[in-house]
């Protein structure tokens, strides 16, 4: 896990362009490859413009944007121990690899200067460039007009939530299941606020990008996030449930497993009167940051939520329930992303969101290591939003250590040190 480098974000909601645009990969557009956007006449200079696009921006992703090595890593000694155990002959021509590793799009939407090598490129985030590339360079071109010729929206919520959580979680289409991590590959860990500030931002946030695409409140990706994470892991947990319980073991929090026997961990949430002991136990930390959210900014029905919660885990252990169950804590999420959409959160309301998850920590409500990872990573980007991490930088470092390493994680270390923040 990493610590954020800065967080770009604006002080009022960004208006959403298309929540259901199609992901990248999935469009029809064609895709031209990495080489029709690297001119020094393009995005390919060596410097950045002083003012509005960069241009530099082919420079910043091959040489600092891990997208760029995604192909390359296939090609590692790892990547090539894990090809051999899953039986395959090269995880470079793998699909399976190949699905989120690189923009892997049919042959007919390559175009003549597409390269598989190239990782994920540029359209494998912004899209097909095949209607806009010529046209996103002419005078009195919108944003929206972009968006309209197939551009992906990356700069809204919402689209960014979706595509980014299309690899860093899975999706229908693809999914690093139990089989691939059991042959080595790394457990999955994503939030998009500290994914996005992580990211080497090939983009300046100033006044011309705010007239363009508009402004993201501080929080606001934080938030967005989580909705989208807990709507995309419950169609996740319902698509691979519908077939039978453990056909897909990684759908379930591995640490429920992959612990030691002694000592005997409790959540502190009466979970055993959920499941039954020896019951395989769905991942839920995305609903675990919902439960804040829910009380804090929905406090009127932070109960169904718990509810929903509570039955969700009650149903996968019948596969005949889990639609329903999931179907009922999707509608949940419904009048707390049109909260979200209304209003920006206000700085009140994100320090209750932090004293709320700090004060559950503290008790030891995340004792699963998964969600004591986001709960910090919720505290963090929380403090960032509110202009005080420096501040606080004290016990979020106390805090940063305790989940640094999952293997020597003890959830009474992390619960002491979120005392620090806690009310």
């Amino acid at each position: 896990m990493t610590r954020r480098f800065a967080l770009a974000v604006l002080a009022a909601v960004q208006i959403p362009i298309a929540a259901a645009q199609t992901l990248p990969q999935q469009a029809a557009d064609i895709h031209l490859g990495v080489a029709s956007c690297a001119a020094s006449v393009c995005h390919g200079r060596v410097a950045p413009a002083h003012a509005g696009v960069r241009f530099d921006e082919y420079r910043l992703w091959s040489d600092r944007d891990f997208h760029a090595r995604a192909y390359q890593v296939l090609g590692n000694e790892p990547s090539r121990r894990m090809a051999r155990k899953l039986g395959l002959a090269d995880a470079r021509t793998a699909p399976i690899c190949l699905d989120c590793h690189a923009d892997n799009i049919d042959a007919a939407r390559r175009g003549p200067q597409f390269q598989l090598s190239d990782g994920i490129g540029c359209e494998g985030c912004h899209g097909g460039a095949q209607r806009w590339l010529t046209s996103h360079t002419e005078p009195g071109r919108t944003h929206r007009d972009n968006v309209a010729r197939g551009m992906y929206p990356t700069d809204e919520p919402y689209a960014r939530a979706r595509l980014c959580l299309s690899c860093h979680m899975g999706s229908a289409d693809k999914l690093a299941n139990h089989q691939i991590m059991a042959a080595g590959h790394p457990r999955l860990s994503f939030e998009l606020d500290t994914f996005s500030a992580n990211q080497p931002a090939h983009y300046r946030i100033d006044a011309d990008y705010e007239r363009r695409k508009g402004h993201i409140a501080p929080g606001y990706l934080w938030l967005v996030g989580q909705v989208e994470n807990a709507r995309q892991w419950s169609a996740l947990i319902e698509r691979h449930l519908r077939h039978g319980v453990a056909s897909e073991l990684a759908i379930y929090d591995c640490h429920a497993c992959h612990q030691p026997m002694r000592p005997l961990r409790d959540r502190p949430d009466d979970f055993s009167a959920v499941l039954p002991p020896g019951s395989l136990r769905l991942l839920d930390h995305s609903y675990d940051m919902l439960a804040a959210m829910f009380a804090v900014l929905l406090p009127e029905r932070s109960g169904a939520w718990d509810e929903a919660v509570r039955d969700l885990h009650r149903a996968s252990a019948d596969p005949r329930r889990i639609g329903a169950a999931g179907a009922a804590l999707t509608r949940l999420l419904e009048p707390m992303e049109q909260q979200l959409r209304a209003s920006p959160p206000t700085a009140e309301q994100l320090r209750a969101l932090r004293r709320h998850i700090a004060a559950q920590a503290a008790a030891g409500r995340y004792a699963d290591f998964s969600s004591a990872e986001q709960a910090f990573l919720a505290l963090e980007s929380l403090s960032y939003a509110l202009g005080d991490r420096p501040r606080l930088l004290a016990p979020l470092d106390a805090i940063f250590k305790t989940v640094a390493d999952e293997q020597q994680y003890r959830a009474a270390d992390f619960a002491a040190a979120c005392r620090a923040l806690a009310p």
